[in-house]
């Protein structure tokens, strides 16, 4: 009985030590959490007046004319709002630890040093054997309340103004895609075509190194800039050539280093707080872990064949000026980087259990099959090969193409009944010696338009019905020469609108679904590819809208074939299983299935240029 007694006491004992630890651990979080509240509205109030005086050069690449930027070019005077704010931030954040290590059972805290020039530190090599780093280890404690997404996760963005009995799906918000242990990041690198630089630095880790891929100027010329802004010393900015400035830089992706793994964010949403507060779009994430050892994991020989995630990745970093950017990080920051060459991409993180395929448009002309096969439209169905989701011979691929901009200034944008075959004979998996074939019997007569194509675009009617209105409607461009155009394809418009309610999307999807054709008789490929598993349809998500700058444009022959593309792009490709695709179809895509389609005399798509000069 006295055993009984002593053991109820200790356990007694033990609840009440656990209960003060919970509230004291309530109290810190409590206060950190209004701390970094505080911050992050103070920061972008500081950054935007600084970026405002009109004795300091911008950070905009559109001001930026040399190859190379230094960054002495980028000036200001460290008293400005964002000096004096971060030397506030610098007292009140000494003032916080002097409080907190006055409490009892406090145990120590790196202090933040706001402003001051990062310490050196000893490369992290990441795990080895059964050793952890200490960040690691924090890492890993902190799993309870952090989501790990180790199989890959596909969500809309979170909305304030969607319907609130429609929008019973989980979402992503930027902040909650960071995690909780935000502290441990150690590298955060992004891409979008425009960026809200301010809005990012009161998000992103105050201490990590981030390098921010741009769009570049009017002339197109590549820069590197160091440091993006005084007061961000980490921050590194670069944009890549364009060729006479013609085309964009459109790709949008995040890769955030943490000790132990790398996560890898792709959404449709531009890094700017409009597309993920105000209008829906999309994201596809995947955690990736850190390899226990880089054995086996070098570069392939030749990386244009390569059909693998990180292969592609590493290509498309390639393109975009990043190696010299990362460089220039390195030696400015000289941090322990997790990520000292492009190659460490594929050598050091573990990406056996990303089945999705990435998809990369990269600006250029490139010529012949194996070259082409990296970007563009090719780059889609060779990856199509790669999953063995190829249009059996007894059915037909019906496509949804889900867009937001419908032609931005090209000729060429004006959906030709040409380029909307050849783009249907491409995912179709038809060799391009079928589609040259097809293109130079059809020379004389002309190519009719398919009839297995649904573009949805948003119609007038439901922009002016959105919550947001006309005003709403200004990331969404169709023009209307090219709607009244004498061959465009009006016939195959259908009607955008969302499934949580009257919000505007700025998502880019492509639904495939195959469908039974009794008139179809499987007695020869047609020029197909035999699909391995002819179960699997398709969709992806993307940067990319359903334009042939997006998606490149076909010339030359079946010997010597051509593909021009205008645009950076990035997105991923994945499979439905066949049975009840359609279903699953309506599952993934965020716009209401069946589509409507525009009814003749009485419906016209949003058009910028017609629409947005009359009164909402």
């Amino acid at each position: 009985m006295e055993e009984d007694a002593e053991l109820q006491r200790i356990l007694e004992l033990s609840r009440l030590e656990e209960e003060a630890r919970v509230e004291r651990r309530a109290q810190t979080t409590s206060e950190n959490i209004d701390e970094e509240k505080r911050y992050t509205e103070e920061l972008a109030m500081a950054m935007a007046m600084s970026l405002a005086q009109p004795d300091m050069t911008t950070t905009s690449t559109a001001d930026l004319n040399s190859e190379e930027t230094t960054p002495s070019a980028l000036t200001s005077n460290h008293d400005g709002p964002v000096g004096q704010f971060l030397a506030e931030r610098k007292k009140l954040e000494e003032q916080r630890l002097m409080r907190k290590r006055a409490r009892p059972g406090y145990l120590g805290e790196e202090s933040l040093d706001i402003g001051a020039a990062p310490a050196a530190k000893r490369r992290n090599t990441g795990l080895t054997g059964s050793s952890l780093s200490h960040d690691a280890s924090r890492e890993l404690s902190q799993s309870a309340s952090t989501s790990f997404f180790w199989q890959g996760e596909i969500r809309q963005t979170a909305n304030q103004h969607a319907t609130p009995n429609k929008d019973i799906k989980p979402t992503f918000r930027l902040s909650e895609l960071l995690g909780a242990s935000m502290e441990d990041i150690k590298l955060v690198v992004l891409s979008s075509f425009c960026n809200d630089i301010p809005w990012l630095a009161g998000i992103l880790p105050r201490r990590a190194p981030v390098i921010l891929v741009n769009q570049p100027g009017p002339d197109g010329k590549a820069t590197i800039v160091h440091p993006v802004h005084p007061d961000l010393p980490s921050w590194t900015m670069v944009s890549p050539f364009l060729r006479g400035g013609h085309g964009c830089m459109h790709m949008k992706f995040m890769l955030v280093f943490y000790p132990t793994r790398l996560r890898v964010i792709i959404p449709t949403a531009n890094f700017i707080a409009y597309d993920w507060r105000d209008i829906e779009n999309t994201v596809w994430v995947q955690d990736v872990p850190l390899r226990r050892s880089s054995t086996g994991a070098d570069e392939p020989p030749d990386v244009t064949t390569a059909d693998d995630f990180p292969s592609r990745l590493q290509y498309a970093l390639r393109k975009l000026n990043f190696a010299q950017a990362l460089a220039r990080n390195l030696i400015e920051n000289q941090s322990d980087s997790p990520l000292r060459d492009i190659k460490d991409l594929r050598r050091r993180w573990d990406w056996s259990a990303v089945k999705v395929q990435l998809i990369i448009s990269v600006p250029g002309k490139f010529e012949g099959g194996r070259e082409m096969g990296m970007s563009g439209h090719p780059a889609l169905a060779k990856s199509l090969h790669a999953l063995g989701a190829l249009c059996p011979l007894t059915k037909d691929l019906q496509i949804e193409c889900q867009a937001s901009v419908t032609s931005l200034g090209s000729s060429i944008g004006n959906y030709s009944s040409a380029w909307l075959t050849e783009f249907l004979y491409s995912v179709e998996g038809k060799t391009l010696a079928t589609w040259f074939s097809f293109k130079e019997s059809h020379r004389r007569g002309g190519i009719p338009h398919p009839t297995d194509i649904k573009i949805v675009f948003p119609s007038l009617k439901t922009v002016e019905a959105s919550v947001m209105g006309r005003q709403g409607g200004r990331s969404m461009f169709c023009r209307e020469k090219q709607w009244n155009g004498k061959t465009f394809p009006r016939h195959l418009f259908y009607d955008s609108r969302s499934k949580r309610g009257g919000i505007l999307m700025h998502s880019k999807m492509i639904l495939g679904l195959f469908v039974e054709n009794p008139n179809r008789i499987a007695t020869g490929s047609g020029g197909r590819a035999v699909a391995e598993d002819a179960s699997k349809q398709t969709t992806g998500g993307c940067s990319h809208n359903f334009t042939p700058s997006a998606w490149g444009n076909l010339s030359g022959t079946a010997a010597d074939p051509i593909l021009n593309v205008m645009n950076f792009e990035m997105g991923i490709c994945f499979t439905l299983p066949s049975l009840g695709a359609d279903a699953r179809g309506s599952e993934v895509a965020c716009w209401e299935r069946p589509p409507q389609k525009y009814r003749a005399g009485a419906d016209e798509p949003w058009m910028q240029d017609k629409h947005l000069n009359l009164t909402s």
